[in-house]
């Protein structure tokens, strides 16, 4: 079976960005995928430094980069003499008219010349924006079974901000429940519910399929806690509670950052919030740091690569670990969280949630506000875990266990389409 992927960065170490939870899924699904199959993947726009030039081959995945030939200039301009492009018009205002015609028109002839030369069995896109649209629509006109894969939903959270109308989820979402040979899967139950609910999804279009974690790499140190917190010059007494994410309003750092300035001094001096990320509110949670009197309390640790073993670092070295998000899909640090032993504070809320619970591993936070986060806090630092056990209980989420489901997904899917089964 060939497979062709969409959706992740390729995967250097020199990595300039975070490759986020759903480009980290891509690349270990292609990866494991690879062992047994024929699998190419399709990079997204937003790494130039590695986006054009010659396709390179890591961990037998093919990641096919763009190229720029009179032959693909000839096949933009046939695509808009189709017409094909006039779909992103509808969700685009201004410049990003302009922006989204071009990308459309260049992806499409992209993908187009990909499938004339490898003819894949099977289209695994990850993701559900503008930019996917071409390869979405190129799949349903050559009735190519196609996936989907929904790591969120943009529509649902204020907090999440994209250039294009957030109408085009929904509008895409119905297409692909009423189109043949494809198929909807969602990173979690929370988000499967959300589109069923919502978008009226049929239960036999949209399937839930968890993310999965690389248990050998972050259950392992050769380090000790004592050792890395003295490498790192921290507090050996101190309880250290980790998070780590981009530095964006969606994850919400700013609700712990209040909970520090509203508990009481002796529980206060006891911890630190160790903050692994960078991003766009860097700027206003240093600022509500310094204003709280908060800077024996918080330590930036700046972005930290998923390759780099200073992350592993960060997690072995800390006692919880904490994501206050105001919406995820199904959040890949968690899983990481968990084979490091560390226990999880989370909102009860939190997508993903309810599919990998455990009191064994996780206390929530019933409500949405300060003193339930500082209720709640209090209580797991005042509790014994077991951090062996939660490391043995996080292997049930491996990423061969999750890439199984998806591969038979695959073989299901194909074999309906081809025998003109699929409704």
């Amino acid at each position: 079976m060939k497979i062709l992927i969409v959706g992740t960065r390729i995967p250097t170490k020199n990595l300039t960005k975070s490759i986020g939870g759903a480009g980290i899924a891509t690349m270990k699904i292609a990866k494991t995928l690879a062992r047994r199959e024929k699998v190419y993947v399709i990079p997204w726009w937003s790494d130039p430094p590695t986006l054009f030039g010659k396709n390179i081959i890591i961990d037998n995945v093919e990641y096919i980069r763009r190229r720029i030939s009179p032959e693909l200039i000839t096949a933009m301009f046939k695509v808009f003499l189709s017409g094909f492009f006039r779909t992103t018009m509808k969700y685009t205002r201004g410049l990003n008219k302009i922006k989204y015609i071009l990308l459309y028109a260049f992806d499409r002839a992209h993908i187009e010349s990909i499938i004339k030369r490898i003819d894949p069995d099977i289209i695994h896109v990850h993701g559900l924006t503008l930019k996917y649209l071409p390869y979405i629509d190129v799949a349903i006109d050559k009735e190519i079974p196609l996936i989907c894969t929904l790591h969120g939903l943009y529509s649902m959270d204020p907090n999440i901000k994209v250039d294009f109308d957030k109408s085009f989820e929904k509008d895409i979402l119905m297409k692909l429940s009423n189109t043949k040979c494809t198929l909807i899967t969602t990173v979690s139950t929370s988000v499967k519910e959300k589109c069923a609910d919502n978008f009226h999804i049929p239960s036999d279009k949209i399937i839930a399929v968890p993310n999965g974690v690389e248990y050998e790499k972050f259950a392992h140190t050769k380090k000790s806690k004592t050792e890395l917190r003295r490498q790192y010059s921290l507090p050996q007494e101190k309880i250290i509670i980790l998070q780590v994410s981009s530095l964006t309003k969606i994850k919400n750092h700013i609700t712990v950052l209040k909970a520090l300035a509203n508990m009481d001094s002796e529980t206060k001096n006891k911890l630190i919030y160790l903050i692994v990320g960078d991003g766009p509110e860097r700027k206003n949670l240093e600022n509500f740091v310094k204003e709280n009197g908060l800077e024996d309390n918080v330590i930036f640790m700046g972005y930290i690569p998923h390759t780099d073993e200073k992350l592993l670092d960060m997690y072995h070295l800390s006692d919880f670990f904490i994501l206050p998000s105001t919406s995820e899909g199904f959040p890949l640090v968690l899983l990481e969280a968990m084979a490091a032993g560390l226990p999880i504070i989370t909102f009860k809320d939190l997508g993903g949630v309810s599919d990998i619970y455990n009191s064994e591993y996780m206390e929530l936070i019933p409500e949405r506000d300060i003193e339930s986060m500082v209720v709640t806090i209090k209580r797991a630092i005042n509790k014994k875990w077991d951090r062996k056990k939660i490391m043995k209980l996080s292997k049930k989420w491996s990423w061969d266990f999750i890439t199984r489901k998806y591969y038979c997904l695959y073989r299901k899917l194909h074999k309906k389409c081809s025998k003109g089964r699929l409704n």
